[in-house]
This record gives structure tokens, C-alpha cells and sequence, in this order.
């Protein structure tokens, strides 16, 4: 196992290294949904397990902000990465990303575009790419932002 690996299993279970683990449907539709879209080489060298999940953390970030600076890029992937295995929250980030809660009998999305027809159209593919590689980055630990906020908006971190 590579010191990236190990570490990758700390974070996400090492459930995740077991060839048997049985992967949730989002993890799936992950790849069904993003087709031939290009996946980075920062991406592209992780182990499929682990790949699968760096993809669902690059979406947030392509989706929540791409137009953003590369450090609220950062801040909003590690605030991803602080949620998983919460109480509140899931045990995967795919998980989390497409978690839905119920909170006084309605159904509430931690990130409204995973329930929308096209949540993984890709319609800038070099931010997609920086996504991609800014998700890494902060998976891996490489000169990123640092906090344990398990919110975020553009004025403070909760």
C-alpha cells in the first residue's frame, strides 16, 4: 500500500480497499453519468475505489466553485472531507455529497445539483480539470486550506 493510499484509506475506511466492497449506486451513476469526460492524471492514478470518491469531491467543487478563487476551492473540499463519517453525516464522501436528510418532514440536499437531471454535465471542461486537480490537492494534503468547519459560505465558516 503507498503512503498516498494508506492515508486515503485512513480518511475514507479502509472498507474501501476491500475488493469486495460493495460500492453505493451514486458511486455508479459517478461514472455512467460523466461518460467520456476527461479525468485527470492526478485523478486518473488512484486506485478505483478511492478515484470514484475523488471524483464525487472534484463535482463539488466544479459545481460549488468553479468560478471561485482556488483557496474557497479548497476551503469547500476540505469542508466536504471534514463531513465524512460525522454522526450527521455519511460514511463516504459520495455518500455525503449525495446524502439527503430529513429535517422537520422534508427532504433536504446537502448539494441541490445532485438531484438535478444533468448534475454531472460538464460544460467547462478545463475548470473541470482544475477541479479535479484542486480536489486532489486537498485529498492528498498539498499546500491546501486547513479548518474543521462542516459548513460554508462566501462570509464565514461554521
Amino acid at each position: 500500500m503507498t503512503k498516498l493510499t494508506a492515508a486515503m484509506a485512513a480518511l475514507f475506511g479502509m472498507a474501501l480497499l476491500n475488493p469486495a466492497y460493495a460500492a453505493p449506486k451514486t458511486v455508479h451513476a459517478v461514472y455512467y453519468e460523466l461518460g467520456h469526460t476527461q479525468i485527470a492524471p492526478t485523478i486518473a492514478q488512484l486506485p478505483e475505489p478511492l478515484r470514484v470518491q475523488a471524483l464525487c469531491l472534484s463535482m463539488v467543487v466544479y459545481r460549488e466553485e468553479r468560478g471561485s478563487s482556488r483557496r474557497n476551492q479548497e476551503t469547500v473540499a476540505q469542508i466536504t472531507i471534514n463531513r465524512v463519517g460525522k454522526p450527521e453525516f455519511a460514511p463516504t464522501l459520495c455518500e455525503v455529497v449525495h446524502q439527503i436528510n430529513v429535517y422537520h418532514g422534508r427532504r433536504v440536499v446537502q448539494y441541490p445539483w445532485t438531484v438535478s437531471h444533468n448534475r454531472y454535465q460538464i460544460k467547462e471542461p478545463d475548470a473541470w480539470i482544475k477541479s479535479q486537480n484542486v480536489a486532489y490537492s486537498v485529498l492528498t494534503a498539498h499546500d491546501t486550506v486547513k479548518t474543521n468547519a462542516l459548513y460554508f459560505d462566501q462570509a464565514r465558516l461554521h
